[in-house]
């Protein structure tokens, strides 16, 4: 082979080499986009009718900022700042909202432009705990650690966003009077007025507690025996032959956030007959291939949920990518950043 071939061959390597470095670490990363989902809801009456569908409940869903004041912190603030105009009926905030306590007065000012009618909610992850050393990072890709040696201020995050009028459900609930804003031309629900939202804390760091946040009795939330959860995972992920999700009480909307999705919280979530759960933490798998899909999904699920919307014959499960990444992986591969405004549709 002649050197110029060599020269040429090392010359596109580095090309190629650059590009997929610049394509990961600078621009997919800060590619943010405004995902727009519709979930369709079958309540009220239950009645069939001849009229049209219509959107009675706008949500959006943020999750997974990793806020930190380098370029793309600043630009997801500046994101973020796009989204003022929207002013949806919930804001709904599914943690990794902050990497630690020094971030937290620049998270606030961010925030401070969204406004909701019916209110906003947040849940935390464990980056909103604890600030991870880069030993504890390492440790944590071979096995998943529970607890970190750095705590942050937990309480004083959950004062600051209450300031601003933001309510952190540690697992905790709160149920809202909810009247449809539908026009005339739209299906008339006769019995949907109340919207239940349910906050479960983190699973990953054993901080999730759903009977407490439930029914007020602690201590609910357990990991299944090993291999004893199987049958619970199957039943509870049987696809419905259908996108339209009945309501469990006729009266209610039930959702729950949570920050990491995970299969022994399902189990609960449907004996308490949620309707819809959020969640983030996965980044979408963060490495995507085309018709392949994420390679992990870093939880107790499986890999094919690492991000979308599924309907399940129980209940809605719809799995953000979130618009951050973690300090000590900032990259991204095919799996561009996201909010997602989600639509809630009564079908009859």
């Amino acid at each position: 082979m002649s050197i110029y071939i060599i020269i040429l061959v090392a010359a596109a390597s580095a090309f190629l080499l650059t590009l997929i470095i610049w394509y990961a670490f600078v621009f997919e990363p800060a590619n943010f986009k405004l995902s727009e989902i519709t979930v369709n809801i079958r309540g009220g009456s239950n009645k069939k009718s001849q009229e049209k569908d219509a959107t009675i409940l706008r949500i959006l869903h943020l999750t997974d900022f990793h806020l930190r004041k380098d370029r793309n912190g600043r630009k997801l603030f500046a994101f973020v700042k796009s989204l003022y105009g929207l002013k949806p009926d919930l804001i709904l905030l599914t943690g990794d909202l902050v990497e630690n306590d020094t971030y937290f007065d620049y998270l606030i000012e961010m925030l401070t432009g969204l406004d909701a009618k019916l209110g906003k909610f947040a849940v935390f992850g464990v980056h909103d705990y604890y600030h991870k050393r880069p030993a504890e990072f390492i440790k944590n890709i071979i096995k998943r650690q529970k607890k970190y040696t750095r705590p942050n201020s937990i309480d004083f995050l959950v004062e600051k966003l209450k300031s601003i009028g933001i309510t952190a459900l540690r697992n905790e609930k709160v149920t809202l009077d909810f009247t449809p804003s539908v026009n005339s031309e739209a299906p008339c629900l006769n019995e949907l007025n109340k919207i239940e939202i349910v906050g479960v804390d983190d699973a990953v760091i054993k901080k999730a507690d759903t009977g407490y946040a439930f029914s007020g009795s602690k201590g609910k939330s357990k990991p299944l025996v090993s291999g004893s959860g199987r049958a619970h995972y199957r039943q509870v992920l049987k696809a419905s032959s259908s996108h339209i999700h009945n309501l469990s009480d006729s009266y209610k909307l039930k959702i729950c956030i949570t920050h990491t999705p995970d299969m022994d919280l399902f189990v609960d979530f449907v004996e308490n007959k949620t309707d819809i759960v959020m969640a983030g933490h996965t980044h979408g798998g963060q490495v995507r291939l085309p018709l392949i899909g994420a390679l992990i999904s870093g939880a107790n699920i499986p890999v094919k949920y690492a991000s979308g919307l599924f309907y399940f014959e129980k209940f809605v499960l719809y799995i953000s990518k979130g618009l951050g990444e973690g300090r000590y992986s900032p990259f991204r591969i095919y799996c561009q950043p996201e909010a997602t405004l989600i639509k809630i549709n009564s079908v009859f």
